[in-house]
């Protein structure tokens, strides 16, 4: 759960109406990130271990040439940190101790999220389907008003 008093350069009633928005849609984000995880991972090691016999190994097709390795598990490879950083930090927020100590102002929740919205669209298996989205959708749209009122301030 979101402290309001741990949202930055907003109004009260606005971290309020965040924190009920938050609190609605995180904890599917949450949740699909343990099962994403390992999803990645295993996603990686599969594309990393092919040992079918029609399929070059990993190592293979990297001595092929100077092009970059199209497989799945390199053009994904930061993908897991990605997600596992983002459950680390999510866990963080909902301990009350926000990273690194300080309050989190709308753009960066905003960017938790949409973080998480890239990870889930590249999730091999455990990809939520757009349609359950709607709350996530709705904490985005707010998140995104106010990170724009914000640096509109700032101007």
């Amino acid at each position: 759960m979101l402290d309001p008093k741990s949202i930055r350069d907003v109004d009260e009633v606005t971290a309020l109406g965040i924190t009920t928005l938050w609190n609605d849609a995180v904890p599917l984000v949450r949740h699909m990130l343990d099962h994403q995880v390992d999803d990645i991972d295993d996603g990686i090691r599969q594309a990393l271990e092919c040992d079918r016999d029609d399929c070059a190994t990993h190592d293979e097709r990297h001595r092929e040439g100077e092009e970059t390795c199209l497989c799945w598990g390199c053009e994904n490879g930061g993908l897991f940190y990605s997600a596992r950083d983002l459950r680390d930090w999510l866990d963080d927020l909902a301990a009350g101790s926000p990273i690194y100590g300080n309050p989190s102002a709308p753009d960066r929740l905003l960017s938790l999220i949409t973080d998480w919205l890239y990870v889930n669209e590249r999730a091999p298996r455990t990809r939520v389907a757009a349609y359950e989205l709607g709350a996530v959708y709705r904490l985005v749209a707010e998140l995104a008003d106010q990170a724009k009122a914000m640096y509109a301030s700032y101007l």
